[in-house]
């Protein structure tokens, strides 16, 4: 390969690599169990990668992204095989769910939402009717369905 010919590849492999450090992918697979999934940029398909959390150390979150979800990629170096996925995107199949900058909201694909509006000072929890909420600390326990409530614990003081 000639000296000419080899730095106009460089400089195009450069290239392409700087336009691919960050990308925007759909979701098309995930491993839950190792906590990777597989994604499609344009007409690239990844290999497993990672998914990011809001917290992956002694405190941990889980909130696995799904099959339809657009994403952000970072990648570094443009090889794909390095990246990580780091964020949701809003698209017109998923639009927002909220509109208020008050409002911290998170909704389930089976109608269960959960709601803080700071500026009201007011948190909802709501479920489907099938659904059941369950508060526990040591051995006492508070259990919440459409038709009862159960308190239980060792011992029950009324004020």
């Amino acid at each position: 390969m000639s000296f000419e010919r080899n730095l106009h590849y460089d400089a195009t492999e450069t290239e392409r690599r700087a336009s691919n450090t960050v990308l925007m992918a759909r979701v098309e697979e995930i491993d839950a169990e190792k906590a990777r999934i597989r994604v499609s940029a344009a007409e690239i398909e990844s290999a497993w990668i990672p998914f990011s959390s809001s917290r992956a150390g002694p405190d941990r979150t889980w909130h696995a992204p799904e099959p339809g979800e657009q994403i952000v990629l970072v990648v570094p170096c443009g090889d794909l095989n390095n990246a990580v996925y780091v964020g949701s995107v809003y698209q017109d199949d998923y639009p927002a769910p909220a509109h208020d900058v008050d409002v911290s909201l998170t909704q389930w694909q089976d109608g269960a939402e959960q709601r803080y509006d700071r500026k009201q000072h007011q948190w909802t929890l709501s479920l489907p009717a099938e659904g059941m909420i369950r508060l526990e600390v040591g051995g006492s326990s508070l259990t919440m369905t459409r038709d009862r409530i159960t308190l239980s614990s060792p011992r029950i003081e009324l004020n």
